[in-house]
């Protein structure tokens, strides 16, 4: 059995975990595992990290999982995925990105909304902690999607043969306002009763890029926590996609007085 590390790389979209990804990745005694739940990252028919890969095999040879599902067996069926994953990358330490919005793949048929999610039972079980990443501006996360959904690109990576609208872009200033509403609840509502009293590393995307860019004692601290050693230099291939909000956004003045109307005017001075 394995005595190797597992971290939960846990964030919202468009919070940079690709970014704190590919950091982590550079660390020795670290193997960093992309979005396990998703099939594009993933696609369950190639990659032997997906968890749906997994999950689809352990149900085909498991009856009872289908035909009679509890959250015991939910519990038994993702504790295997996971100890499969320490052993499989042993003895390097793992760190896997899940989204939020991918948390619901750990779960059985049924789960209100207000229970702990499985994903954090589990660290009662096997050797599980957190790394919860958000951003301070949560407006330029909403804002990021936004636009990403607009153009369809969502990485700099990404190939794309057609020809992209140009900026700046009219977005539903009240549909960004809302969400960014949303997510300001959604980051404290995880901190507090999905975490709960899991070893966390609470990581800015602000403090991130400031650590890249600088250096400091945080990108130590990163290390140590994920059991890792940084010991070269970190140059990142990912290229931040968008512009200030004042270029990128055709109904700018519209959006500032929307944010100053609902205590969000911070996030745009």
């Amino acid at each position: 059995m394995t005595n190797s590390m597992l971290t939960i790389l846990l964030s919202h979209e468009r919070s940079g975990s690709h970014l704190l990804g590919e950091l982590v990745s550079t660390f020795d005694f670290v193997t960093h595992i992309d979005e396990v739940c998703n099939v594009d990252a993933m696609p369950p028919a190639a990659a032997e990290d997906s968890f749906i890969r997994f999950r689809n095999g352990w149900a085909s040879s498991r009856p009872d999982y289908l035909g009679r599902p509890s959250r015991d067996l939910q519990l038994e069926m993702c504790r295997g995925y996971f100890n499969n994953l320490r052993e499989r990358y042993d003895p390097d330490n793992v760190v896997v990105d899940i989204k939020y919005g991918h948390v619901h793949n750990f779960e059985s048929f049924w789960w209100p909304i207000s229970r702990r999610p499985v994903l954090f039972e589990l660290a009662d079980t096997t050797p599980m902690q957190v790394i919860h990443l958000s951003r301070d501006n949560v407006l330029e996360a909403i804002l990021s999607a936004h636009i990403a959904e607009i153009t369809g690109v969502w990485h700099s990576w990404q190939a794309t043969q057609r020809r992209l609208p140009d900026p700046p872009y009219q977005v539903d200033a009240n549909l960004v306002v809302r969400e960014t509403l949303a997510l300001l609840r959604q980051i404290e509502w995880v901190r507090e009763f999905w975490i709960g009293n899991v070893r966390c590393f609470e990581a800015r995307y602000e403090q991130l890029v400031r650590g890249i860019q600088l250096g400091s004692a945080w990108l130590g601290e990163l290390s140590q926590f994920v059991g890792g050693m940084q010991c070269k230099p970190f140059w990142p291939e990912q290229k931040k996609l968008g512009r200030p909000p004042q270029e990128a956004v055709a109904n700018y003045e519209e959006l500032v007085q929307l944010c100053q109307d609902n205590g969000l005017g911070h996030f745009l001075s």
